[in-house]
């Protein structure tokens, strides 16, 4: 029987254990790891190191192709970005794409695809 690897980016390491946020991350990362994913812990900041390179220093470039899902906060796009093109450059895959990620993350993205299931709802941008 074949076992699917599937790598999980966690931010947990970097996070207050003590705040519920920070202990279901930790939780769900050591889950994870019990499990037999491979964890990378994600830097907190993209600052010093844009193309994530030391974070991915131990990771491998898999011959085949590895599923990638994300133990974390909400990202903002550009980290998001950052960490998929990085996984990418490993042949690892995360579950969305950044655009798939940006559409179920903003509002005015993801509302016309639920428009007729839900009660009319506007974006606001200028209280005037």
């Amino acid at each position: 029987m074949d076992v699917m690897q599937i790598v999980v980016f966690s931010e947990a390491e970097f996070r207050d254990e003590t705040t519920t946020n920070g202990r279901e991350l930790t939780l769900m990362t050591d889950t994870a790891r019990l499990l037999g994913c491979r964890i990378v812990p994600l830097p907190d900041a993209l600052d010093d190191d844009p193309q994530l390179e030391g974070a991915f220093a131990y990771v491998p470039v898999f011959a085949e192709p590895v599923q990638g899902v994300w133990v974390g906060y909400i990202p903002t796009p550009e980290r998001y970005r950052a960490v998929y093109d990085a996984a990418r450059r490993h042949n690892i895959f995360l579950v969305n794409s950044p655009e798939q990620n940006r559409t179920a993350m903003e509002f005015p993205r993801f509302y016309p695809l639920l428009a007729d299931l839900t009660p009319r709802s506007v974006v606001v941008t200028d209280p005037a």
